[in-house]
């Protein structure tokens, strides 16, 4: 009887430690964090060759409107609209990719938690780079968990965005507004060379 109760005490130790073994890797692969990794992962890539696969996880469309404000964005007609979501890419991946390689390149991204803002999922990380660690969170879309934006400590992709577009909307008209924006993309205004975290919002230091 003893031995009975022995085996029966094994096997569910057993049990229990196998489901310790098999849950801790399901933590570790927490589904937002998950998107930032293969972001991550496509700009530690060799070169600009890779690059064309980060549009599968960054949400433009929700970028572009969010970055002109709901009111602006209503007023535009539909060509508009696809003009300036096109504008935008173009320019995240003519001066903002090469940023991002030099950094993800050089660096290991730590899962820190996460949180729902409204109608997105923020998940926060660590940026680490050698020594160096910066807190870094990414704004994903609940609605097809790709990114909108990202911050370095209180620093934002999409606030910095809308901070340089609105003044020239405002100022110039939407037509010259766009024309700058294509213009930058073209790298008629010299680009950093610096491999500060920050240099992933077009910030140097």
């Amino acid at each position: 009887m003893l031995n009975a109760s022995a085996r029966r005490a094994g096997i569910l130790a057993a049990l229990f430690v196998s489901a310790v073994g098999f849950a801790t890797p399901c933590l570790a692969i927490e589904p937002g964090f998950a998107v930032v990794q293969n972001i991550v992962n496509v700009f530690s890539g060799s070169g600009s060759a890779s690059y064309s696969s980060a549009a599968k996880f960054i949400d433009y469309d929700a970028m572009s409107q969010r970055s002109l404000g709901a009111g602006q964005w209503s007023k535009l007609t539909v060509k508009q609209k696809r003009d300036y979501t096109a504008a935008l890419r173009v320019l995240m991946e003519q001066r903002y990719y090469p940023r991002w390689h030099r950094i993800f390149s050089k660096a290991k991204l730590e899962y820190v938690s996460k949180s729902v803002s409204g109608d997105d999922l923020l998940v926060q990380t660590n940026l680490v780079v050698g020594k160096k660690r910066d807190a870094m969170t990414w704004r994903l879309s609940d609605r097809n968990d790709k990114v909108i934006s990202l911050a370095i400590g209180q620093k934002d992709l999409l606030d910095r965005l809308t901070n340089r577009l609105q003044p020239k909307l405002k100022k110039s008209g939407f037509q010259s507004m766009l024309s700058w924006m294509q213009a930058h993309a073209k790298g008629e205004e010299p680009a950093t060379q610096t491999s500060s975290a920050e240099s992933v919002l077009g910030e140097s230091r």
